[in-house]
């Protein structure tokens, strides 16, 4: 609503309010959807089109227009923005924070349960707290789901940043002959980018299913193991997460 009322340029006075009010229903929201997030991302664009009148004073300089910067936290910490309307109107200010736990999440979800388990391409099953430099691995991700509607499914894998996905034609390829039990489902999408593993599933309701790629150990060092995570593409509240950990490469001999 938000998105398309400031397209079509109303009056000034009625953007604040409708801002305030998308606000609050977002504060409200513990989760949205791909499209919810879609239609803000296009509101936000919108509503900073129509910011050329603010005046402001960033660090003692003037500025004219929406003002954003991305700083790290040492930096802000050391060197503060200073930011002052010279305007006649309110301006908003929001700051957002990212930041990583201090310690690994454990596994989690509502409405689902996703389990990742690596093997060997011998078909042994395998662990990569401590992985060989070149090694490569299979990684076997299960997911149950436990409501029974119809449902559009999103699983994605982080890569520890040592790791990088093998040739993506190996999974179902004579080379992995060892793992004549692992089903494929039939995905609607497949994504191996570099630093993740990303597949769709059309779902009929319920039930379990697995996916699988190869992995290869490449550089060595100790990396952050990030989880596993399945959701409900339009049902966001409904997800599941493996628990996060470390990895380490261990350089060839």
């Amino acid at each position: 609503m938000l998105a398309l009322a400031a397209e079509t340029r109303p009056s000034p006075g009625t953007v604040p309010a409708m801002v305030s009010f998308v606000t609050q229903q977002k504060n409200n929201a513990r989760w949205t959807s791909t499209q919810e997030e879609a239609w803000m991302l296009l509101a936000a664009r919108a509503v900073q089109a129509s910011g050329d009148a603010i005046r402001l004073d960033v660090d003692g300089a003037p500025h004219t227009g929406s003002f954003a910067r991305r700083v790290a936290g040492e930096s802000l910490q050391d060197n503060p923005i200073t930011v002052t309307n010279r305007g006649d109107e309110p301006v908003d200010a929001v700051v957002t924070t990212v930041a990583a736990p201090v310690d690994p999440l454990p596994a989690g979800g509502n409405g689902f349960t996703i389990t990742r388990s690596y093997y060997t391409l011998d078909g042994e099953e395998a662990t990569v707290s401590e992985a060989a430099q070149n090694e490569r691995f299979v990684v076997v991700l299960r997911v149950n789901e436990a409501n029974t509607w119809p449902s559009r499914v999103a699983v994605t894998d982080l890569l520890p940043a040592g790791f990088e996905i093998d040739n993506p034609r190996l999974v179902g390829s004579a080379e992995l002959a060892n793992f004549d039990w692992l089903a494929e489902p039939e995905a609607a999408h497949f994504e191996f980018r570099d630093d993740r593993f990303v597949a769709a599933f059309d779902r009929n309701g319920g039930g379990s299913f697995q996916v699988a790629y190869v992995v290869r150990a490449v550089t060595p060092g100790v990396y952050a193991h990030p989880a596993a995570v399945v959701e409900d593409m339009y049902r966001p509240q409904f997800n599941g997460r493996t628990a996060a950990g470390m990895v380490e490469v261990i350089a060839a001999q």
